[in-house]
């Protein structure tokens, strides 16, 4: 073997045992810190270098050993095995080196779990070290001598020896005594590059690191403050939502399709037929769109004042128009409601009811409201709040918000506690700001009369007759459940229209006596008498239901009566968070002596008891009464409670008639009694 390639071979084996040792050395602190250092990666990029040049040039000698001499084969031996010994290196130094910062943790976690990793490190520092004594005690002195390395140094191919190499063949020849030192000062030089370059890449590492920490403790910072700014929020509007706020506009009856289109088309458009005089009244859409403070939707009872009020507050229209007057005008509602809780009808509840949406509509609006006035974190619940507080607080926000326009339904059901004087002065304060306009609607009483009927106004029951007459056609093709016949219909229609002098109530509620009486055998003659000794008007016309359903019985007319007074009585002292449901009713239904026995009474029985009440209900309260299914969704198939329905120790089966509550069909109807 030539001596310029002895010494090339002699060379990377030395280097590798260096850069080996200290590998070992850096990866036996990681395995018991369990904190990886950067400058393990250089080090592997080191040996990963020295690695391939070596398997380059044995791959030559390995072809053919003819020719070698005993000194060269064993050098060539232990250099393949030095070979093999970075490659194991490499990949210890690749395992426990964190691709990036954020897998430091994940290199701890392993590190601590990879006992045979140590023991293999330990086989690779003995193979390492038996290498170098090897190559020190006999194979240097015999593979190159001082003369050798001199006569490499005349070679006119000495200049294209790596640098390193041919520092290494002049520094031996000049009588370096021992080539494992020469390598190691070699070796030195290398690292020193390359541990200057290692720490350059620490610092940008570590500016990066400082950087992205700063970085994700500012994040962190600002959900904290996040969190505690909305948890604020949820706090001050949890205090404006008492029991029952929206049960009122959830239970008013949706209107028929296609009804109340007038109020904002006039009846020409609607109809779609040729073109006719203007409207005599204000049409809603002409108001939206102007500087308009007040309008005003009266009629008489059960003319559907409240079923058009909820069609304004949903309609496209409604936002359509108000865009005009103001972009992104909010619309903000309320709907009062007599037989309900105090907070229903009252002007407490109105302003609490308004603020609540008018804040929710804005985070940022939240925050300036508590920045003005601090001392609103201390509410917790409605009852922490006064009417005269409220309506600073409300007055206040809409001053400085954006346009709002505010619809306000039954005025004349507000609560006699405060009277309608005191609605009429909000609706007064809520109008003078020039942010906000208020749309209202009640009965023509003479108060109410008196001081809305100088604002633009219409009077629902003049304008409902082309509604009542689609609605009556639409009830007769689809509800009677029977074909009526066409004469028939032309004689009944004609008078149901006029005879309900545009109380929509009234017409749903005889149609629905019509029904029952087909169903029970009247024959068309018979409806059609009935249909016209009906008397005009809701409260005759309730007096006369009851008295068709319970001359017959006395028991009836009792049975009767007793549901009516429990709901009365309900109604005149709700509990908060309860409502009448089908089970409270059938227990207080009940003599006190029987209660304790309708308490232990197995599950079944108390359903058959629940139905019989359904039953009575709907055949003794002459109609005054209905059932209202809750809001509530009860997956009741994934109840435990709810599974064992035929087990007759369990209740579950009850929660329907937990969940299903008695109302009034209307407030006339309450009124009447």
């Amino acid at each position: 073997m030539e001596p310029l390639a002895a010494l090339g071979i002699a060379s990377n084996v030395m280097q590798i045992i260096s850069f080996g040792f200290e590998t070992i050395a850096v990866c036996k602190r990681v395995h018991e810190s369990g904190h990886p250092e950067p400058g393990l990666g250089d080090n592997s990029a080191s040996l990963h270098t020295l690695s391939v040049a070596l398997s380059q040039q044995l791959k030559a000698y390995h072809q053919s050993q003819v020719g070698l001499r005993k000194h060269d084969k064993a050098m060539l031996d232990i250099a393949a095995k030095c070979a093999d010994a970075a490659k194991a290196l490499q990949e210890e130094a690749r395992f426990l080196t964190p691709k990036t910062t954020k897998n430091f943790a994940n290199v701890a976690s392993t590190v601590s779990k990879t006992l045979w990793r140590k023991r293999r490190l330990e086989r690779l520092e003995k193979e390492l070290t038996r290498s170098q004594a090897t190559l020190d005690t006999h194979l240097l002195a015999r593979i190159c001598t001082r003369t050798e390395a001199a006569q490499v140094i005349a070679n006119k191919d000495f200049v294209k020896l790596d640098a390193i190499l041919r520092d290494f063949i002049i520094r031996y020849s000049s009588s370096q005594a021992v080539l494992s030192k020469t390598v190691e000062e070699e070796s030195a030089k290398l690292r020193t590059q390359t541990s200057q370059e290692a720490a350059q890449t620490r610092q940008e590492i570590t500016k990066a690191s400082v950087s992205t920490t700063r970085q994700l403790s500012q994040k962190l910072e600002q959900l904290s403050i996040d969190d505690e700014r909305a948890s604020r929020h949820a706090k001050l509007l949890g205090s404006l939502k008492y029991d029952g706020i929206n049960d009122r506009a959830n239970q008013i009856t949706a209107n028929y399709p296609d009804t109340f289109q007038w109020i904002f088309e006039g009846f020409s458009n609607v109809s779609g037929g040729e073109e006719q005089p203007r409207p005599l009244w204000p049409l809603l859409s002409t108001w939206l769109q102007s500087d308009g403070e007040v309008y005003w939707i009266s009629g008489k009872p059960g003319s559907g004042k409240s079923t058009l009020v909820k069609f304004v507050v949903a309609s496209e229209l409604t936002q359509r128009n108000l865009d005009k007057w103001r972009p992104r005008t909010h619309i903000l509602s309320h709907f009062l409601w007599a037989p309900g809780a105090e907070p229903q009808r009252s002007i407490k509840g109105i302003m609490s009811s308004l603020l609540h949406q008018s804040l929710s509509e804005n985070e940022l609006d939240i925050d300036a409201l508590l920045l003005q006035f601090p001392h609103l974190l201390e509410k917790d619940s409605f009852s922490d709040w006064s009417a005269a507080e409220l309506g600073k607080i409300l007055l206040s926000h809409l001053k400085v918000a954006g346009p709002r326009c505010i619809i306000l339904d039954g005025l004349d059901e507000v609560s006699p506690n405060d009277g309608p004087f005191k609605v009429i002065q909000l609706v007064e304060e809520l109008k003078a700001l020039s942010n906000v306009k208020v749309c209202v609607s009640s009965r023509p009483e003479h108060i109410l009369k008196s001081h809305f009927e100088k604002y633009p106004h219409i009077q629902i029951q003049d304008l409902t007759q082309p509604d009542i007459q689609k609605f009556t056609d639409a009830y007769l093709d689809a509800e009677m459940g029977i074909y009526v016949p066409s004469d028939y219909r032309r004689r009944i229609v004609p008078h149901l229209v006029s005879a309900a002098e545009g109380v929509f109530l009234w017409v749903v509620l005889v149609l629905d006596s019509l029904r029952r009486g087909l169903h029970n055998g009247d024959t068309w003659a018979e409806l059609e008498q009935r249909l016209y000794s009906m008397p005009r008007g809701l409260s005759n016309l309730y007096n006369d239901m009851w008295s068709r359903l319970n001359d017959d019985e006395a028991i009836y007319r009792k049975a009767g009566a007793l549901y009516l007074s429990l709901a009365m009585s309900w109604r005149g002292n709700p509990v908060p968070s309860f409502n009448l449901s089908i089970l409270r009713l059938m227990a207080a239904a009940h003599p006190s002596s029987q209660l304790h026995a309708v308490a232990l009474s197995p599950a079944p029985e108390l359903v058959q008891m629940c139905e019989k009440t359904i039953k009575d209900l709907n055949i003794r309260c002459a109609g005054l009464l209905v059932l209202r299914e809750s809001s509530r969704k009860i997956d009741l198939g994934r109840s435990e409670w709810w599974k064992p329905i035929q087990d007759e120790t369990s209740h579950g089966c009850l929660v329907q008639y937990l969940d299903c509550s008695i109302d009034f069909i209307h407030r006339t109807a309450y009124d009447f009694l």
